[in-house]
């Protein structure tokens, strides 16, 4: 993650914990590294400043989260939302993993007859912990969807996220950040395969530049109503 790191403060655009903990509202954006580039920026939703509080887990698959593992990820997932504190507006960013490295290699072992198949009951694992988590600890929970970065898999996170947000929109409590994926990518006339991340969003090669942060800050803006009023914590 070194690379990752140096590039997103090269871009000179994170406030720091220091000067504004405490001083604004925040989001707290739970995810693998793809939380890295967002993280102690600050965005706008509405009318109102909030600070992005990073809380990290890396290396976590949407299927580490099924009842039948325990997987250090799957430990360090509930160690860290734990610590999150009740109440609190809460960013899910999960699921790259599972599109670069995992569903395709379950499909073609014959444990699901289809890519959708897996997809499906993938993501299933992952909204039931966090449908549970939600209960438990109170959270305002926004779902954000699959960063279709890699050319290589862009297909598929992109399929993910369609069959995510439908999961996310029949689930009472989950708040699916729409369109902020589909606003990442150019080109390609309608077909996703041969749609290119957006140049002004790239960064290391994996993951983004902080500056599409304006699209989830559009579209939270749109889920507003949804954030707790004022959450420091």
């Amino acid at each position: 993650y070194y690379c990752c790191l140096v590039q997103t403060l090269s871009t000179g655009t994170q406030g720091t914990r220091d000067a504004h903990e405490g001083t604004l509202p925040v989001i707290h954006l739970c995810g693998d590294s793809h939380v890295i580039s967002p993280a102690w920026q600050r965005i706008s939703v509405g009318d109102q400043t909030h600070l992005l509080r990073p809380q990290l887990v890396t290396g976590l698959k949407h299927w580490h989260l099924r009842e039948a593992t325990d997987f250090y990820p799957k430990k360090n997932f509930y160690r860290v939302v734990d610590g999150i504190p009740d109440g609190a507006n809460v960013v899910f960013m999960f699921g790259e993993i599972d599109c670069r490295e995992g569903i395709l290699v379950a499909v073609e072992k014959g444990r699901y007859e289809t890519v959708e198949e897996g997809m499906l009951v993938t993501m299933n694992f992952f909204l039931k912990a966090v449908v549970e988590v939600q209960r438990r600890k109170k959270f305002r929970v926004f779902i954000h969807p699959v960063n279709p970065v890699l050319n290589e898999t862009r297909h598929l996170c992109m399929a993910y996220n369609k069959i995510y947000r439908r999961r996310v929109r029949e689930t009472p409590g989950l708040h699916w950040l729409e369109n902020v994926a589909e606003r990442m990518l150019v080109g390609g006339e309608g077909s996703t395969q041969k749609k290119t991340l957006r140049p002004d969003l790239a960064l290391d090669g994996t993951h983004l530049h902080p500056s599409y942060l304006k699209l989830v800050s559009e579209a939270l803006t749109a889920k507003q109503k949804h954030l707790a009023p004022w959450t420091r914590l």
